[in-house]
């Protein structure tokens, strides 16, 4: 039996069948590679369609970086730094929808003595019905006390002061605007008036010492500013370069250009009304029992309807800031929370300041000069130009397109319309 099968084996044309498999596999792989790099380019080709169609055409959902960034600064914000603030730093050039906007996209300093925010009441950038006017008044927020433009202080100009934003004490002027004005003396721009210096020019006074002291001050600039790396690495090459020298003149054009983008929450101080006894008004007086009792109403009657308590009465102790002051959900009646808010606000002004009582030339509310601001700034602080066009935004009237503008329009021809370019421009709505 075993040589019969051996005698079979022998049989078998082998050599036959491993000629035709070879010639199948040679066959078969072309078309697998095929096969393979079709579906590759069929996947490319579907995703890159969904990209346009889902991305571009269909409004969907922001990425994470993006989402990260609140459109209003909540309770987190009163200790959370900037390598914390919404993940900033993993996301260097987020992208968003188009239809994704009014993100906050740099980190503004936690203020944890403010007393209006801690207290339960107010978000820390706290403007958010006006959608025309919000971000003008949140910039003011995030470097001054709300008080400055709220509490019915009546001395002219008002008494200011600078508060520490880590220990709530009083200070001096914040580094980053001492390191600006040395800049600006640096650069010989403040004795010639001009807006922007003439390049690579430095006051020869500029020597060792006085780069040593900027570069001091650059540096608690970005301490101030959460570990800002931008005016860390300013500093860092200050430190490294020769007074004098043409890459001097350089780095001081550069913190020229690069300082005033700090000038929004970066201080890490804040300006408040100071009372007659010289104390600062973090807060209105003695109210503590009426911000617990407005709370605590807000509460009752948000279980009173049945709703429970909403998210923007939930918050009912301090450190937890949300803006349920302005907001209609409380369940209040209005004669109920005119009551309680009275008690709460005592110094409240029935109207705020406006623009152009503090930015102004003459009679302003406020010495830009006193509270440290160097002579340019103020320049550009008293300017009533940009002022008023937003008072007039805020007011719903219509408003003059700049000379400069209607200069180019008549440059370029008006034949392609027959509206005169001095017609005010129609609100946008």
């Amino acid at each position: 039996m075993p040589s019969k099968w051996l005698a079979s084996i022998g049989r078998i044309p082998w050599r036959r069948i491993a000629s035709a498999s070879w010639r199948a596999f040679r066959r078969t792989i072309p078309r697998v590679y095929a096969l393979a790099l079709g579906a590759l380019i069929g996947y490319l080709t579907f995703a890159a369609v969904r990209y346009l169609i889902v991305s571009l055409a269909i409004e969907s959902g922001p990425p994470p970086q993006i989402a990260a960034l609140p459109t209003r600064l909540d309770a987190a914000t009163l200790s959370a730094g900037r390598s914390a603030f919404a993940a900033l730093d993993a996301a260097e050039h987020p992208r968003s929808p188009l239809a994704h906007y009014h993100r906050l996209d740099s980190w503004i300093a936690p203020d944890a003595y403010n007393d209006c925010s801690r207290s339960g009441c107010h978000a820390p950038l706290p403007h958010a019905r006006d959608k025309e006017l919000r971000a003008f008044l949140n910039m003011h927020a995030s470097s001054m006390h709300c008080g400055v433009c709220h509490f019915d202080h009546q001395p002219t100009p008002l008494k200011l002061a600078w508060y520490d934003l880590q220990s709530g004490q009083a200070r001096g002027t914040p580094a980053l605007l001492d390191a600006y004005g040395m800049v600006l003396a640096a650069t010989a721009a403040e004795s010639r008036g001009a807006e922007r210096p003439t390049p690579h020019r430095t006051d020869p006074s500029f020597d060792q010492d006085r780069a040593n002291q900027l570069g001091n001050l650059l540096n608690q600039a970005a301490d101030a500013a959460g570990g800002s790396r931008s005016l860390k690495e300013l500093a860092r090459h200050i430190a490294a370069v020769r007074p004098g020298s043409p890459a001097m003149a350089k780095l001081l054009d550069a913190a020229r250009e690069e300082l005033p983008r700090h000038f929004r929450g970066e201080y890490g101080a804040k300006l408040a009304v100071v009372d007659r006894d010289g104390k600062l008004l973090r807060g209105h007086p003695n109210t503590e029992q009426a911000k617990r009792n407005y709370l605590e109403a807000v509460r009752r009657a948000a279980e009173r309807i049945g709703a429970g308590a909403s998210p923007s009465s939930q918050a009912v102790t301090t450190s937890q800031a949300v803006d349920v002051a302005p907001r209609p959900d409380t369940g209040l009646s209005q004669a109920e929370r005119d009551s309680l808010l009275a008690a709460v606000h005592p110094l409240r002004r029935k109207q705020p300041r406006t623009c152009t009582e503090c930015h102004r030339s003459d009679q302003s509310l406020i010495d830009f000069k006193a509270i440290g601001m160097p002579g340019p700034r103020v320049d550009a602080l008293v300017n009533p130009v940009v002022f008023r066009m937003i008072e007039h935004i805020g007011q719903g009237r219509s408003f003059g397109l700049p000379e400069f503008m209607r200069d180019n329009a008549e440059s370029r021809g008006n034949q392609r319309s027959n509206t005169p370019t001095s017609q005010p421009v129609e609100r946008l709505r």
